[in-house]
């Protein structure tokens, strides 16, 4: 490699540096398994949510046992809380998912079905207690941030 000019080397070291990045986020992250089995995974096959990796590295460092989250949208965000938080309560729009979230969730969750914007976004309100962590990541956002603060 001492032989090559200098911006084929440079080019080269960058293309090193992709490929290093690339097997981190597919292997270590876990993104070709998230790819091969369909849904958002870490490479031990936990739920993750559709979160940037560095956000769930991020979250991965606080302890949240004694959190209460809150989340607009449900799925395996949920699960990802529930592994971490005293509870969750999340509000979905979806009959058939939240079917299948209401069918999978863990003893520390709640699912809660929203089938129009009003039960939706009026489902953080109709909890009537504060959430630690509120989660807006689903449906009828902008109308759900002001519900949020």
């Amino acid at each position: 490699m001492t032989d090559m000019s200098s911006p084929v080397k440079k080019y080269y070291l960058q293309f090193l540096s992709i490929l290093k990045s690339a097997r981190i986020l597919a292997l270590e992250f876990g993104h070709f398994r998230s790819i091969r089995e369909g849904h958002a995974i870490n490479s031990s096959g936990m739920p993750i949510p559709w979160y940037t990796y560095p956000a769930i590295e991020f979250l991965d460092t606080l302890d949240l046992s004694t959190c209460d989250v809150f989340e607009f949208g449900s799925g395996n965000s949920s699960v990802f809380w529930a592994n971490r938080a005293r509870q969750v309560v999340s509000v979905e729009d979806n009959k058939p998912w939240f079917e299948l979230v209401q069918a999978r969730k863990r003893g520390n969750q709640v699912v809660l079905y929203g089938e129009d914007e009003s039960s939706y976004v009026g489902a953080l309100s109709g909890c009537g207690r504060l959430f630690d962590v509120v989660v807006v990541d689903g449906r009828w956002r902008l109308a759900c941030v002001p519900a949020a603060i």
